[in-house]
């Protein structure tokens, strides 16, 4: 396994107490959540790189290009031009991601490479805080590409 050095850092630590304020603020004007519980959540360091996803990513190398789940049975087809119907390729197309790996539409497993996305360094899903409901976001989150700039509780962030 490669040696990085490890990042251990907050929300606050990343974006400054001004904007997590007003982050947390806000979400608990939304969600109806305590704004303390969230300000305590924003300031919970956590670890950027840690070891179990890194040897996750190991154990996937086996698999690429193999067939690991089952896919989307009936991907749809669309109103595209015949042109266009015979140059996509849906079954590569992503339906979940995890580090350098995605899951494409037909179930096999690929190696992200090159730029195929600007956050390629980073991988898909290089935590996991899109997915909790306590997790605190920025507008710039989506389940595809989440940033470094969100924070969950340290045991939401276990591989």
């Amino acid at each position: 396994m490669t040696g990085f050095s490890k990042v251990e850092l907050s929300l606050a630590d990343v974006l400054g107490e001004d904007y997590v304020n007003a982050v947390c603020e806000a979400r608990a004007a939304l969600s109806g959540e305590s704004v303390s519980e969230l300000r305590v959540l924003a300031r919970q360091k956590v670890e950027f790189l840690p070891q179990s996803f890194l040897k996750r990513q190991e154990e996937l190398l086996v698999s690429v290009d193999k067939k690991v789940c089952a896919g989307l049975p009936n991907p749809g087809v669309g109103a595209g031009s015949d042109g266009f119907q015979k140059a996509r390729h849906t079954e590569r197309a992503p339906l979940s991601g995890f580090g350098w790996f995605r899951v494409g539409e037909a179930g096999r497993l690929h190696f992200i490479t090159k730029s195929e996305h600007y956050h390629t360094p980073l991988g898909h899903a290089f935590h996991r805080t899109w997915s909790s409901p306590a997790g605190l976001a920025t507008p710039a989150d989506s389940p595809s590409c989440a940033p470094a700039c969100c924070a969950a509780s340290p045991s939401q962030l276990q591989w």
